[in-house]
């Protein structure tokens, strides 16, 4: 697993492996958009192929077999939600970092 404060870069599988790890990432109006100008079913493979990603961090085994736009519009999706999970990822650690600089290790309970 890479180290985000040492240069390295969390892939979603590192993300996935996590205990407490992103439980949302967003959806911005540009992914709507993509997916509406696809057929029912190709936006349908895409937004599976999206969850499946989110779930594991794992590529999905049919994306060879996508179309040339699903393969873009996930491309572009897979792009936003590793952004999403990496400002999330960021903001951990800065809470992290400023509730160990105010109570050390120990956190009052109460």
């Amino acid at each position: 697993m890479g180290n985000v404060q040492d240069g390295g870069v969390f892939t979603m599988a590192d993300y996935a492996a996590l205990d407490k790890r992103p439980q949302y990432f967003s959806f911005f109006l540009e992914a709507c958009e993509s997916l509406s100008l696809l057929e029912d079913a190709e936006a349908g493979h895409v937004i599976k192929a999206i969850a499946d990603y989110f779930i594991d961090g794992e590529t999905p085994e049919g994306l060879p077999n996508f179309t040339k736009n699903e393969r873009r519009t996930y491309n572009r999706i897979k792009r936003k939600v590793d952004e999403s999970c990496g400002i999330w990822y960021a903001k951990v650690q800065g809470g992290k970092k400023g509730g160990d600089a105010r109570w050390g290790n120990s956190y009052p309970i109460g």
